[in-house]
């Protein structure tokens, strides 16, 4: 169990912070045009668990949301599981929409009232869609579907969230749909680094011994190269620079730059085709739930995700 954000290498740059704070709690700041945007990303203990392990968790996610600065817009965004039933009592209106799965809360929906001190909204369930697009979990064997899994945000911005809804065709090897929020944000797209790239040597290659000793041997070349009136002028900076130069031309000539770097390296064709197969797979089973044969698509799918991992823990990815 754990929780984190996976972010766009465009925006890694707007990132102000990461602070993890247990296995169920993590936020981030992220730097906006007008605003900073605070976002919580909480795991909630399921509904079997004690009530003093559930308290422990709302506190923590209080203290967490305290911390977060003034002025940001604050979201607690639950990718992963907030275990939580939101009904549609009277009760809870207008902190939580009509348009929800569930006629009743459980208990942990019934805790999440802690948020209206914070001015919270329960928006996942304000939007209307149909049932298949608001079912965030379903159990394993397919006969029970829950909406667990919330995005709260502030009331004065409110209108930043358009959307709220899952999304079931993207595959990601869970008993939980991917819930997708559209938000009306305003990133800031100015970089923080300017000015041209540093490049760094290659310097994994002076672990060869023959490089080690072309890089020795163009060291003395270029320093016998130096003439005497340089070397005998008087002052540190003036031989720090002379030194400078020589190593900087040495390592240019003979080990170079780094390239850029390369990822997933392990990723084949083998294994893009065994990825390819499963996903088929899955969007075939979503298409014929309901019709004659939806067991033997499952089955199918079961099968190629089975087959994609064997695939995948073969290379050296290791496993998901």
């Amino acid at each position: 169990m754990g929780v984190g954000f996976y972010v766009n290498s465009r925006f890694l740059s707007n990132i102000l912070r990461f602070e993890p704070v247990n296995d169920r709690l993590c936020w981030n700041r992220v730097r906006g045009k007008f605003r900073n945007y605070s976002i919580i990303n909480a795991h909630v203990p399921t509904e079997d668990k004690d009530n003093e392990e559930k308290d422990k968790f709302y506190l923590e996610l209080e203290t967490v949301y305290s911390q977060c600065p003034r002025h940001d817009i604050k979201m607690v965004r639950v990718f992963g599981d907030f275990n939580a039933k939101v009904g549609k009592e009277e009760s809870n209106y207008p902190y939580a929409g009509r348009n929800g799965l569930h006629e009743e809360c459980n208990g942990n929906g019934y805790k999440l009232t802690v948020c209206r001190r914070n001015r919270h909204d329960y928006w996942g369930t304000i939007f209307t869609h149909k049932n298949i697009h608001t079912v965030t979990w379903k159990s394993p064997d397919g006969d029970t579907m829950n909406q667990i899994d919330h995005i709260l945000i502030p009331k004065k911005h409110s209108s930043d969230l358009k959307d709220v809804r899952c999304k079931r065709g993207v595959n990601v090897d869970s008993d939980h749909y991917l819930v997708m929020a559209e938000i009306q944000a305003k990133i800031s797209m100015d970089k923080t680094h300017k000015g041209q790239r540093v490049w760094k040597y290659n310097v994994q290659c002076l672990e060869k011994e023959e490089i080690q000793q072309a890089f020795r041997s163009k060291i003395m070349e270029l320093d016998e190269g130096t003439s005497a009136n340089e070397e005998s002028q008087n002052g540190i900076e003036k031989q720090w620079f002379i030194c400078e130069k020589i190593m900087k031309e040495a390592a240019e000539s003979v080990i170079g730059m780094q390239g850029p770097p390369q990822r997933n390296d392990w990723f084949d064709d083998e294994c893009a085709a065994a990825t390819s197969l499963k996903n088929k797979a899955y969007k075939n089973m979503l298409d014929k739930k309901n019709t004659k044969g939806g067991d033997m698509k499952k089955r199918k799918y079961i099968g190629g995700r089975r087959g994609s991992m064997e695939v995948i823990d073969g290379g050296d990815g290791g496993s998901w």
